[in-house]
């Protein structure tokens, strides 16, 4: 996957990217609520591989199915300090 040196693209890429991770069974839908704590720690270069780590925090019942609150971190191949580091909201629903 590639993202340019702007910093809102990285970020619109989290939730496409986070779908590669894991699947919720019985899902009939889902929804990027939102994100927390976004902090933009480096740049992105053009033509440039990354990478999503994700770490779930926590998952609270809601009606009709749960919220998931998950650590992102956007890393480039090839360089320490992360590029993006963000809490992501998501909703899934049975």
């Amino acid at each position: 996957m590639f993202a340019s040196t702007s910093t809102a693209p990285t970020l619109s890429l989290v939730p496409r990217l986070g779908q590669t991770i894991y699947r919720g069974k019985q899902r009939s839908r889902g929804l990027n609520y939102g994100s927390n704590r976004v902090r933009f720690t480096g740049q992105v270069p053009a033509g440039s591989r990354i990478r999503l780590r994700q770490k779930i925090k926590s998952v609270d019942p809601v009606e009709g199915g749960v919220r998931i609150t998950s650590e992102s971190t956007v890393e480039v191949e090839g360089v320490a300090k992360p590029a993006l580091v963000a809490e992501i909201i998501s909703m899934q629903f049975d």
